[in-house]
């Protein structure tokens, strides 16, 4: 369950790069004042992303061919515990996929008001 942990969070990693990238140039911001501009974008997280649901799918493929349902619940556990924690968070805070022009890209800590 924690690599299965491990790679659901590089899933979320690959999507925020992906969409704050995006957010930035559809902002209209020169991506030349970002200190560390990744050099493969936008294969870089597309590709990431793809490997790791990749590899969440394929873990333990082998017991879903031989039937042996206890191995695939005791590797695929963390799906939906996840999954239900995701749905429950978005639920009770009401939040949603923002659109590219309203993401915060400027850099500054809203939560620390600066």
């Amino acid at each position: 369950m924690s690599a299965l942990s491990g790679f659901i969070a590089w899933v979320g990693i690959a999507v925020c790069h992906y969409r704050f990238r995006r957010a930035y140039v559809h902002q209209g911001r020169d991506l030349a004042a970002l200190p560390y501009r990744a050099p493969l974008f936008p294969l870089g997280p597309i590709l990431a992303f793809a490997m790791c649901i990749i590899v969440i799918l394929g873990q333990n493929y082998e017991a879903i061919f031989a039937g042996n349902l206890t191995h695939v619940a005791s590797s695929y556990i963390g799906l939906p515990v996840f999954a239900a924690l995701w749905l429950g968070h978005r639920l009770v805070t009401r939040t949603r996929m923002l659109p590219l022009k309203q993401i915060d890209v400027s850099g500054t800590d809203v939560a620390a008001g600066r």
